[in-house]
């Protein structure tokens, strides 16, 4: 009996022990002072879907508490308790904006930032936050707001890979990329500029840069250990709409709406296609067509399993797309 009880013991501790956590961190405000409420209602309706999602380590930033120290501490403390598996998501309600770049780390030379109440948040930090996240933990950001398409600071990581590229071919000489290299003329430089170039707009997938040898390379696993999935409201030059007469902003509330109170089943991507599909709808309807359209990039560097994951399960369970 007692050798039962040990064992039943043991489980329950071991199940504990694994079990993924959930982590959250809200951040809305209104720098411009023109935008209501919808900025505190995108907050609330965030929350509410993350509660109901199980999310219990919730933290909000909210108006003046926005600033960017609290930013960086806040994200910081969550990387500190985040473990292998577990899920954060960070959410941004507010103004976008951009400025020059200045570290030449941009295609379109300007650096995308988020309007906080003491000043612009530029997307370079946030490429050096993903850094303090442990291995494999799964983040989700999900931006409502101008100009929010490379806030995660993609181009950075897409430079390593650049350089990972490069060491690949040497490595491995006789590796193979047929797509690429049958029966060209072209030069070695420009065959990797065209697998890079590819590479950025394909996010990096293994099965379309086939060396996974030299995937989860030392260098590469030495900088970035996290998955960072983002899902934006707009494009690097578009606009987020808030819709007249509506409480929320038209990002939130189709995310909201397509969610549908946890019963959406499918995979991020679709979750993300499903976005753009409601707010077409709804902008349809205001004779406004492709006036806004949800951004999606994904920085696989330890679960590539993550985007087939049903949008915000705590557990990481794999589904399987609908898209054909």
């Amino acid at each position: 009996m007692k050798r039962i009880l040990f064992t039943v013991l043991m489980l329950f501790i071991s199940s504990n022990l694994y079990a993924q956590e959930g982590y959250a961190l809200i951040f809305a405000c209104d720098a411009k002072g023109n935008l209501g409420n919808t900025y505190i209602n995108d907050a609330t309706a965030m929350k509410n879907l993350l509660v109901k999602a199980g999310f219990k380590n919730i933290d909000e930033l909210l108006q003046k508490e926005a600033t960017n120290g609290n930013l960086k501490e806040a994200i910081e403390s969550i990387s500190k308790k985040a473990c292998e598996g577990d899920l954060v998501v960070i959410y941004y309600s507010g103004h976008g904006g951009y400025i020059k770049d200045l570290n030449e780390d941009e295609d379109d030379e300007y650096d995308e930032l988020l309007s906080l109440i003491d000043g612009p948040f530029i997307d370079d930090k946030f490429y050096k936050l993903w850094e303090k996240f442990k291995t494999n933990v799964r983040i989700v950001v999900l931006s409502d707001s101008c100009y929010s398409n490379t806030i995660v600071k993609a181009k950075a990581m897409i430079k390593r890979i650049d350089q990972m590229l490069t060491k690949a071919k040497i490595k491995f000489p006789n590796i193979a990329i047929s797509k690429y290299e049958l029966g060209s003329k072209k030069s070695d430089q420009e065959i990797y500029m065209n697998i890079v170039k590819d590479a950025r707009y394909s996010e990096i997938r293994r099965k379309e840069v086939n060396y996974s040898e030299n995937w989860n390379n030392e260098e590469m696993q030495n900088r970035i250990k996290c998955s960072v999935l983002q899902i934006s409201s707009s494009s690097a030059n578009g606009k987020s709409l808030i819709l007249p007469g509506e409480s929320n902003s038209l990002f939130t509330e189709s995310l909201i709406s397509v969610w549908q109170d946890g019963k959406f089943s499918g995979t991020y991507r679709d979750f993300h296609a499903a976005i753009n599909k409601e707010m077409d709808r709804r902008l349809d309807a205001r004779n406004k067509k492709n006036a806004q359209e949800a951004q999606y990039l994904i920085i696989p560097h330890t679960n590539h399993n993550f985007e087939s994951e049903k949008p915000f399960s705590i557990k990481a369970v794999k589904r399987i797309s609908r898209r054909n």
